[in-house]
C-alpha cells in the first residue's frame, strides 16, 4: 500500500467514524424535533376557530388560522388556551403571491415564519402584531 492509499483509507475511516458519532449524539439527546410533534389541546379551546391548524413552535404548540387572499394571508396565531398571541399579513415566499386555500397545511411556526407542506412557507409582509 503506498503512503497515498494510506492517508486515503485513514480519511475514510476518520469521515466514518465523525458520522457514526454524529448519528449517536442525535439518538443518545434524543433531539427527535423534527418528528416530535407536541399533541393538540383536547378539547380545542374556545375562541379557536375550527378552520385553524396546530402546529410545532419553539417552545410550544401554536393554533394557525389564515385567510387565503389575492396578494397577502391574514393570519392569526393562538395560543394553546386560545389566546391570541400575534397577527400578521403573510404572503408565500419565493412566489410573492398569497398561499391558497390548498397551500394552508400548517407544518411548524418559528414565531416570525409560517411553515407549510410541500417545503413552502409564508413570510411576514411587515412586523407581527403581538398581543401583550
Amino acid at each position: 500500500m503506498t503512503s497515498a492509499e494510506s492517508i486515503s483509507s485513514g480519511w475514510n475511516i476518520c469521515r466514518t467514524s465523525i458520522l457514526a458519532l454524529i448519528v449517536q449524539f442525535f439518538l443518545a439527546t434524543g433531539d427527535m424535533s423534527c418528528t416530535f410533534k407536541r399533541p393538540e389541546p383536547q378539547p380545542r379551546p374556545s375562541g379557536v376557530p375550527q378552520s385553524a391548524g396546530w402546529v410545532n413552535g419553539k417552545q410550544s404548540g401554536f393554533y394557525l388560522d389564515c385567510t387565503a387572499g389575492e396578494k397577502t394571508n391574514t393570519c392569526t396565531v393562538y395560543s394553546g388556551t386560545g389566546r391570541i398571541e400575534a397577527s400578521g399579513q403573510y404572503r408565500l415566499a419565493g412566489y410573492n403571491r398569497a398561499a391558497t386555500r390548498t397551500e394552508l397545511v400548517y407544518e411548524w411556526f418559528d414565531g416570525d415564519y409560517i411553515f407549510l407542506a410541500d417545503n413552502k412557507r409564508l413570510e411576514p409582509v411587515g412586523p407581527l402584531k403581538w398581543v401583550p
